[in-house]
Formats: C-alpha cells, structure tokens, sequence
C-alpha cells in the first residue's frame, strides 16, 4: 500500500505556525509505514503550490494507484490515509482530540451557561458533518456531559463498521470538553445510530487512566 501513495501537505508557515505539531503523529506515521510524504510550506514555494492548484491551505494531495485527490483542510485526507489499519485508526483517534481541542480553544463563550455552549457548539460542529447536537447533560464543575447527535455522513460512509467513525467523533468530544472544562476528559460512545437508536449518545467525563491504557483500550474495540 504505502509504496503506492504519494502525499504532499501543503501549509503556511506564516497562518498555519501549529498545524505540523497538530497532525505529529499522523506525519510521523505515515513515515513509519514508508509512505513518501512531503511537507511544503506555500510562503517558502509558492510555486508549487500553483502547480497543485492549492488555493487554500492546509491543504492535502494525494497520488493513489494512479488518481490524484485534493483535500483543503486535513482531518478528511488523514482519515483516507489511516484508517484502513489499526495502528493508524488509533491515529486518528488521538488526531480527532487535538482537533478537539482546537476547535474549543478559540471559542468566546461563558463556558458556565449551558444554552450559550450548545447553540456555539452547534454551529462549530455542523462544518465537520455532525447534526442536531444536544447537551442531554451539562455539570461543568463535574467535568461531565452527555451530548446526543446524528452524523448522517457517517451511517451512510460506514455503515456496519461504523464504530471507526464514532470513535474519531468521541475523541473529537474528548478535546472540546477538555478545553471547556480545563481538565482531561474521556468520551465513550453509549448508544450508536448504526445499532439501531435514533441518535448517537456520548458521555463525557473526567479521564482516569494513562495515555498507555487509552490507546490499548481503542485498539481493543477497533479488533
């Protein structure tokens, strides 16, 4: 597989100074499977970047048994990437909380009022193919929450192997409450849409176990 793929990740040292660390362990894999990866900053070259047509950046190109994909924004080309083996599903695991944690980082919400973290939620969540988020849940002080959705996208890609998806999603839940809540948290799928339920149903709460225990415990669900 991996001697047949060519990726390029292009970015802008100069608005993007983070996104490297961000996807560290997706780049870092990549490597460790031999995948050519190659890491171009559009400020530095902008010539090639014209020559990809990259119009915005991070952007990933993908070269695969002959067909070229363009992704802007990475989450969606890291996922083509990973998540057809184990080690790299738990990649995208621990990619979907930083991502997370991103994403909440920059939010300018009273994080005690309840109504006022669901409607910004909402909106911030939509983009990434989640709908009708709901706090069923919400005791800051805790550090807990359950959160209800559906993600259409996702019961249609995945179907019956669905739990990939719905664990990227909990790990991306991980990271936004564990910036709303100022303290590490784990999410835990409860009730999946693929097994019949009208909504997913995740619970958050305070994380108690090592990061050594949490991807042991990802890779036994994934088998």
């Amino acid at each position: 597989m991996s001697n047949e793929i060519e990726v390029k990740l292009f970015y802008s040292s100069k608005r993007e100074s983070n996104i490297l660390k961000q996807y560290e362990e997706g780049i870092n894999y990549l490597h460790e499977i031999n995948t050519n990866i190659q890491i171009v900053d559009v400020d530095k070259n902008p010539e090639e970047a014209e020559y990809f047509k990259i119009i915005v950046t991070p952007a990933l190109w993908i070269r695969a048994s002959g067909e070229n994909r363009k992704f802007f924004g990475l989450a969606e080309g890291f996922k083509q990437l990973l998540v057809n083996e184990l080690q790299g599903k738990i990649t995208l695991h621990m990619l979907g909380f930083k991502e997370g944690r991103l994403l909440a980082k920059n939010l300018q919400v009273d994080r005690s009022n309840r109504d006022e973290v669901e409607k910004l939620l909402q909106e911030k969540t939509e983009s990434k193919g989640i709908y009708k988020f709901k706090l069923e849940t919400y005791r800051p002080n805790e550090a807990y929450a359950e959160v209800s959705l559906i993600s259409d996208e996702t019961v249609e890609e995945y179907g019956k192997n669905k739990i990939t998806d719905c664990l990227q999603i909990a790990a991306f839940l991980s990271g936004i409450f564990t910036e709303l809540f100022d303290k590490e948290v784990a999410g835990d799928e409860v009730h999946c849409r693929s097994q019949g339920n009208e909504k997913c149903l995740f619970r958050i709460m305070e994380k108690k176990e090592s990061e050594e225990k949490t991807r042991e415990r990802i890779r036994k669900m994934l088998k």
